[in-house]
């Protein structure tokens, strides 16, 4: 996924948006199908290194890259498509 400089400000939201409601994002901290109750040190420091991240297209798509699987990265271009179909950018 090539994250591009118009969608910053979303994915911004979308990854705080996971964050504050999956105690478990990003999956790429977790095994597959594991029942987890509290977050693993993978996830504190994938939010650790999200809360210091500066707000650069560069800077996220590596974080992207890094933490975040399949499965995430396909929720959140699901999401931006319907961003987009609900707000178009020319509107």
């Amino acid at each position: 996924m090539k994250l591009e400089r118009k969608d910053k400000a979303f994915v911004a939201w979308w990854i705080d948006h996971q964050f504050t409601t999956k105690a478990h994002f990003p999956d790429a901290g977790c095994k597959q199908g594991s029942k987890l109750k509290q977050p693993t040190k993978k996830h504190l420091k994938a939010y650790k290194t999200w809360r210091k991240l500066p707000l650069k297209v560069s800077k996220l798509q590596a974080w992207m890259d890094e933490w975040l699987n399949e499965h995430d990265k396909q929720a959140l271009m699901h999401s931006m498509k319907r961003q987009h179909k609900d707000h178009p950018p020319w509107s």
